[in-house]
This record gives structure tokens, C-alpha cells and sequence, in this order.
């Protein structure tokens, strides 16, 4: 009789635990949508906040007002060839430009024979010596041998003339001595012309350069002439306002971001370092949800 009594009594308790367990598994749903509702709402937010602060920044920076700073032209211009064409072409207009001297081999060699001398038998000469009683003998070179000269009746030996009178004498050296100096001048008139070649080039590259679309990286370098140191403008130029824009969004960033979330309902939390939603509320839906 007690145990018939007490059914009813278990089917009650039965059905409240389970509407218990049903209202907490809804609650649970409802917690764990919340959260993501907010979470999703905050991606949104920070999605914002990038367009955002993107716009701000194409109004505050334009790229025309940056290329004006920079000195480039707007829209800035794609090169129209390579550096190493436009190299080639100011190389060739200043070997056009500069006028090369023609040295006569035939004057040069007369300039040489004169410079330095060569004694023969037969000739008339004055030689310098290191003898003190003698320091100068004039005479008829009579005959020549590898140690001595003689100079009409008497015999002077090389160790007693001076070193430029050795060689005069010294067919194989005097001759080299000639094959030098003609060497020189032509290298000198050589290094003169190049001189003014380079001169020409440094100053006909930075406008050909920049006519073709390319800017110098240092325009203080004393080699102006090396390709590496030329760049495209667009490069160039992109490069600039990437950086330029880049540092105005680190500057920008946390106020835009302050703005909208908190107009959109949200805090910024020290503790957890994010934004979550603002209000007791949402507050505790939060701390439940995780």
C-alpha cells in the first residue's frame, strides 16, 4: 500500500529533475551562443576598425600628396627600359661627346729621341763624369765597348759618367727608355679623354635616369655610375608609402579601435587584454561561457 502511495510522489520528482536538467542544458545553449554571438561581433568590430583606420589614413596621407614630398611625378611612372640600357646609351653619347686627340706616333718618337739620346760612334758629344778633376769631356766617340768609351784619344769608363750618360751610350736601354715615354703619353692623352667622358656621364645620367622612370638611392655617392644604386620610382615609392602608412596605422590604430567598440557597447579589460561586452550582464554571460 506505501510502495503504491509513493509512485505518484516519484513520477513528480523524476519529471522536475528532468525539466532541471533540460533548463540547465538550455541555459548552457544559450551561454555558449551568447559568447559566440559577441566573439563574432568583435571579429566584425576589429574588421571595422581596420577599414577604419585604412580610410582615415588615405584621407590624412594621399599618395600624391606623398609622391609630391618625395619629388616624384603622380601617377608615378613604371620605368620605360632598364637601367642598364639607359647606362648604355649616356656611355655611348659621351664617347660621341668628347673629341679624342690623335698623337702622332712619328712626333712622339722625335720627342723621345730628343729626351733621350743615343750615343754613336762618330758623334760629337759632351759627357758628364764623377771625376773630380774632370767633370765634363767633350770629344769624338771613337769606339764603344761594354765597360768603356773612347772619347777622341782617351778612355772613360762607365763607372765614371753619370747614370744618364751610361745609358745613352746603352743601345737596349735608351730604346726602352723611348718605347716608355712614348707608352705614357699615349695613356695620359687616354686618361684625359676618360676624364671627361665621366665627367659627361655624371652629368647626363641622373636626368636620363630619372626621364626613364628611376630614382638614385644616394644621390651623394661618388658612383653614380653603379646601377645598384638606382631604383625604380614605383618601387621606390611603393616602398615609401607602405612604411609611411604603415606608421600612421601603429599612431592611429588605438583610437579608432577605442572608439568604435566602446559605441558598439564594449570594454577594453586589463586582466584578459581583449574587448568584451560591457555591463554586469555580459559580464557574468562571459565568465559562465568560458
Amino acid at each position: 500500500m506505501c510502495t503504491l502511495v509513493m509512485i505518484p510522489y516519484l513520477h513528480i520528482f523524476f519529471c522536475l529533475n528532468l525539466i532541471v536538467l533540460w533548463t540547465c542544458a538550455v541555459r548552457a545553449d544559450a551561454s555558449e551562443q551568447s559568447s559566440q554571438d559577441w566573439r563574432q561581433r568583435r571579429t566584425e568590430l576589429l574588421q571595422l576598425v581596420e577599414a577604419a583606420v585604412k580610410q582615415q589614413i588615405e584621407e590624412d596621407l594621399p599618395a600624391a600628396q606623398l609622391a609630391g614630398e618625395l619629388g616624384l611625378p603622380y601617377p608615378v611612372p613604371k620605368p620605360s627600359r632598364s637601367s642598364e640600357e639607359v647606362l648604355a646609351e649616356v656611355r655611348e653619347q659621351a664617347r660621341h661627346s668628347v673629341s679624342r686627340p690623335e698623337r702622332d706616333l712619328a712626333v712622339l718618337s722625335q720627342e723621345a729621341e730628343r729626351l733621350y739620346p743615343l750615343f754613336k760612334v762618330g758623334d760629337q758629344v759632351t759627357l758628364r763624369t764623377n771625376l773630380p778633376a774632370n767633370p765634363v769631356v767633350s770629344g769624338i766617340i771613337y769606339q764603344i765597348s761594354s765597360t768603356r768609351v773612347q772619347l777622341g784619344h782617351r778612355w772613360l769608363l762607365y763607372q765614371d759618367l753619370v747614370e744618364e750618360h751610361r745609358i745613352a751610350l746603352d743601345e737596349p736601354r735608351t730604346m726602352q727608355r723611348r718605347q716608355t715615354y712614348v707608352a705614357q703619353q699615349l695613356r695620359l692623352s687616354e686618361g684625359e679623354v676618360q676624364e671627361q667622358q665621366l665627367q659627361i656621364m655624371q652629368r647626363l645620367l641622373p636626368v636620363k635616369m630619372r626621364e626613364a622612370g628611376y630614382i638614385c638611392l644616394d644621390p651623394q655617392s661618388k658612383d653614380l655610375l653603379a646601377v645598384s644604386l638606382w631604383q625604380p620610382m614605383e618601387k621606390y615609392f611603393q616602398t615609401a608609402l607602405e612604411n609611411a602608412r604603415a606608421e600612421a596605422a601603429v599612431r592611429l590604430r588605438p583610437s579608432v579601435e577605442k572608439r568604435i567598440f566602446s559605441e558598439n557597447g564594449f570594454r577594453y579589460y586589463e586582466d584578459r587584454k581583449e574587448w568584451r561586452p560591457a555591463g554586469i550582464r555580459h559580464r557574468l554571460k562571459s565568465f559562465f561561457a568560458d
